[in-house]
């Protein structure tokens, strides 16, 4: 899997980045990306009400282990704006650039989880990346392995409600990226 290796993992509120930098530092990301011949970033959308309990019960453990815990609608007021502000960045970034667009690959989740594989040649296709058979062999049994795995474990529940959220408000906080998704073609206004 040639060039995949670069790339870094930041996630947002209801989207998962795999990306060259970290999003809340656009203009060290453009100048980087602008320097890095067909690098790319895949953005794999996940509908914002879908993604934000998760993200908030995830930075609540974390800042658990270092900090004094605060207010779970406190948390999720502050991460909601964080992270819609971020995407915000995004969508403006990527509109000031568009002669880097080609360095964007955007993936529905639904695709990906339909078919996961696919989605991964694609975006191999997309940026001219060798997809080596190894490499399909691991993601396969890797795939394997999660599945029996996640059979086995507890679920860990939480709800946009355990931190003062509502699907209505993460969307409306989400509603630009959305929209910018939607206009690219990149997926409907699903909930």
């Amino acid at each position: 899997m040639s060039g995949a290796g670069s790339l870094g993992v930041g996630v947002a509120f209801g989207f998962v980045f795999l990306a060259r930098r970290d999003m809340s530092a656009i203009p060290r990301l453009m100048v980087w990306t602008a320097s890095v011949p067909r690098s790319g970033n895949e953005v794999r959308t996940v509908p914002p009400a879908r993604f934000m309990g998760s993200w908030n019960s995830l930075v609540e453990r974390v800042r658990a282990l270092s900090s004094e815990p605060r207010s779970p609608h406190d948390l999720g007021a502050e991460q909601l704006a964080f992270m819609s502000g971020m995407l915000d960045r995004a969508v403006d970034f990527r509109l000031a650039h568009p002669e880097l667009e080609e360095r964007w690959i955007d993936v529905n989740y639904y695709d990906l989880v339909e078919d996961p594989m696919g989605v991964i040649r694609a975006i191999h296709e997309h940026f001219g990346w060798t997809l080596e058979q190894a490499a399909v062999d691991s993601m396969t049994d890797w795939r394997f392995r999660q599945a029996v795995h996640r059979q086995r474990e507890t679920r860990h529940r939480y709800s946009l409600e355990d931190y003062g959220l509502t699907v209505d408000a993460v969307n409306a906080a989400f509603a630009r990226y959305r929209e910018f998704l939607t206009s690219q073609g990149i997926r409907s206004l699903r909930k």
